[in-house]
């Protein structure tokens, strides 16, 4: 079993659960194990491998020792110099200052001042030196003579050198190489039969989390589910796995965390069917040809540009992309990053948060919305002329164009200025004619708009008659019962 689908089992299993499974792994999956979860970055973090290391250590000394045997002995010389102070008897003195816990070898070599602030910690690196001589004293003396006189800043970067090595072996790739899979790519770059697939590697397994969610990706799903000759299928499960990896160094995506892994899977899977389909027009036939013959990392830097491009276009907006309204600023919002999202406002049925574009038809549906806030922008700052910097915080581009529609019908012109409780009164006595405009304040707003925004004017018209229709016209309205206009 590949060692990132062991490791997963096992943390989604637990440790203490999953012990015995832990045990009976290979020195090498071990290290596997221990390069996934116990580091931040280029920084080793003892505390998360207490676990694992209290896991192992019940195996027995001898399988400790083993296990230990088979680890960089830099990682396992810096695991102990991260806990302990080694002094050796031979060649100098303990200082008086020191006090215990201690640990004097079995061979009056050292004496080791642990020095982990936690008693479980303590205990446990007891047990962990105890194991050593026990099974192996010349392993022990080798692993504290280096944590005694090797530099941290050297044991660790060292460390991290190895893993990083070990990583990219199972593709994950320097920072560098990785954020290739986000460099921009039009559409128009690819072409079907053009020969820059990934050739076929040493069989690489998809750890399961990540099968789990190219398999839910509608198109390349459909895709995936044609291809029926075994090499094809291993070569593109090899290639699904570097994608995959490419996309979670780019991201920074811890490898070592399941949750964290499965939602940047999703994100190169999602991404990676929008590609697809865009190359292939939505044919699985076409699709199917083009996993054949064309690149994964260029249908993810595909997929990925569709996005950028909506992203872009909202940028266009400038301070008006924030006063879209709900819930078409939640999409403007999702899109605006450099990882441009879809909002589950937009799916059927509707749905809270974010999720990655990965159809046309998400595309369609999130341009859609950008289209119909562009072109109300348009309104007010084309027709109107307002600056969104003299509006106040709340207001919405969609109150603008309603507040001067109202100043409009009461023969005040197109301005923007917010409204006083005496015109909204005056407005709801003289604009409404049963359950629609009346005649000659709908004529003298039409005379007012420019032939090519009269169907948006008539579309703020319908919000204006909705949001105030059904207010008592006898009164001023309270501002608390007014939406959808600026007020004073």
């Amino acid at each position: 079993m590949p060692v990132q689908d062991l490791y997963f089992l096992i943390k989604e299993v637990g440790i203490v659960d999953a012990v015995e499974l832990l045990h009976l792994s290979t020195p090498e999956q071990v290290q596997g194990f221990l390069d996934l979860v116990g580091w931040a970055g280029d920084r080793l973090e003892p505390l998360a491998l207490r676990p694992w290391l209290a896991g192992l250590l019940d195996s027995g000394p001898e399988h400790f020792a083993s296990v230990v045997q088979g680890l960089d002995p830099e990682l396992a010389a810096l695991i102990l110099h991260r806990w302990t102070r080694v002094y050796n008897l031979h060649e100098e003195e303990v200082p008086e200052s020191e006090e215990p816990p201690f640990f004097p070898t079995p061979d009056r070599f050292f004496l080791v001042k642990i020095t982990a602030d936690h008693p479980d910690d303590v205990k446990m690196v007891e047990r962990m030196l105890d194991s050593l001589y026990r099974a192996d004293p010349v392993l022990a003396r080798h692993l504290l003579r280096s944590a005694g006189t090797e530099t941290e800043a050297y044991l660790e970067e060292m460390s991290f050198r190895f893993r990083s090595g070990r990583l990219g072996d199972i593709g994950f790739p320097a920072l560098d190489e990785a954020l290739e899979v986000y460099r921009p790519l039009d559409v128009s770059a690819l072409s079907i039969g053009e020969g820059s697939a990934e050739p076929r590697r040493e069989a690489t397994g998809l750890p399961a989390v990540m099968a789990e969610q190219a398999l839910k990706q509608g198109f390349l799903a459909k895709v995936l589910a044609r291809v029926t000759w075994a090499d094809e299928a291993d070569r593109l499960e090899a290639a699904l796995v570097s994608l995959f990896n490419h996309v979670l160094a780019a991201d920074r995506v811890d490898p070592g965390e399941p949750e964290a892994v499965a939602l940047g899977a999703a994100r190169a899977a999602a991404t990676l069917s929008l590609g697809l389909e865009a190359v292939a027009r939505g044919d699985v036939d076409r699709g199917l040809e083009a996993l054949r013959t064309i690149s994964l990392v260029r249908f993810h830097r595909t997929g990925h540009s569709l996005g950028l491009q909506l992203s872009k276009l909202v940028q266009t907006l400038g301070p008006w992309a924030d006063r879209a309204p709900l819930p078409k600023s939640e999409v403007l919002g999702a899109l605006k990053g450099q990882r441009p999202l879809f909002s589950r406002v937009l799916d059927d049925p509707p749905a809270g948060g974010t999720r990655p574009l990965g159809s046309l038809e998400d595309i369609r549906r999130a341009a859609d919305v950008l289209a119909e806030v562009a072109e109300q922008v348009r309104f007010v700052t084309e027709v109107l002329g307002v600056d969104s910097a003299k509006l106040p915080p709340t207001a919405t581009v969609g109150d603008v164009a309603r507040t001067a529609l109202v100043h409009a019908a009461l023969g005040h012109g197109l301005v923007a200025s917010p409204l006083s409780p005496g015109q909204v009164l005056e407005f709801l006595q003289a604009g409404f004619q049963g359950g629609t405009f009346a005649p000659k304040v709908a004529e003298r707003i039409e005379m007012l708009i420019p032939r090519e925004f009269r169907a948006r004017a008539h579309g703020f018209m319908d919000e204006i008659l909705g949001d105030l229709g059904g207010l008592d016209r006898t009164k001023a309205p309270e501002k608390r019962h007014v939406s959808g206009l600026v007020l004073e």
